[in-house]
């Protein structure tokens, strides 16, 4: 998460005037500070090096911003009709649409294994993506990509790890997957809270007019003309 000029520069096999002029062109992005000397690793997703990081943990980001991802994961179940077939994405935000979704006769289509128990006491019918379980993000991976060939979805409700003016980023072990329930979606939505407009991640899965954003605030950047802003 941190490390000395002097050191990434000596790493990075180039002078420290050169680092620095990478160091504070990083920063204006908000990858990165850079204070006494010392760098560090600003607003990263964590989860692009899922085995290194051990503060990469759906249940120590569950907790973050609860009211705020409950109020959007409301809004986004209202969006969800009779007969829909639906695709709930993993994560900390999507899954909280599950006690709110009224409609008659809707299916589930999930690859997250935290929102099974809802999903059970719910009643809902669901169709389980299985394959590698992440610990990142509580989502399965790998094999559900061929479990989604042949099928077809209504609306897609998506997590984000980063919201920015040129589209929505994740991990990369998420990036793939995500690309392929948007190619069997209908429609698609991304519910991120204001926090992820000042993030970075790894790897984009859609582009701003690919799909429609339900957050918080008003984006601070323009592109995302399909943009639901609750509360």
């Amino acid at each position: 998460q941190e490390i000395s000029v002097a050191e990434l520069a000596r790493q990075v096999d180039v002078s420290v005037a050169t680092i620095r002029r990478d160091i504070k062109e990083l920063s204006s992005r908000r990858h990165l500070s850079c204070k006494n000397g010392v760098v560090t690793l600003k607003n990263a997703d964590t989860s692009v090096v899922p085995d290194l990081s051990k503060n990469d943990n759906i249940l120590m980001r569950e907790a973050t911003n609860t009211s705020v991802k409950t109020m959007l994961a409301r809004y986004a179940a209202a969006l969800v009709k009779e007969e829909d077939i639906v695709f709930i994405d993993a994560g900390t935000t999507v899954p909280k649409m599950i006690p709110y979704i009224r409609a008659d006769n809707a299916m589930i289509v999930t690859n997250s294994a935290t929102a099974l128990p809802a999903l059970i006491s719910s009643g809902i019918p669901t169709f389980v993506c299985g394959g590698y379980m992440s610990a990142g993000s509580g989502g399965m991976h790998d094999s559900p990509v061929d479990m989604l060939r042949d099928k077809h979805i209504d609306k897609a409700f998506l997590g984000a790890s980063a919201v920015t003016k040129d589209g929505c980023f994740s991990s990369s072990r998420d990036t793939l997957f995500k690309r392929e329930v948007i190619a069997h979606s209908s429609q698609v939505y991304v519910v991120a809270d204001s926090s992820k407009f000042y993030k970075s991640s790894f790897m984009s899965f859609a582009f701003p007019g690919d799909i429609s954003l339900i957050t918080n605030e008003e984006p601070p950047f323009a592109g995302y003309e399909q943009c639901m802003v609750v509360g």
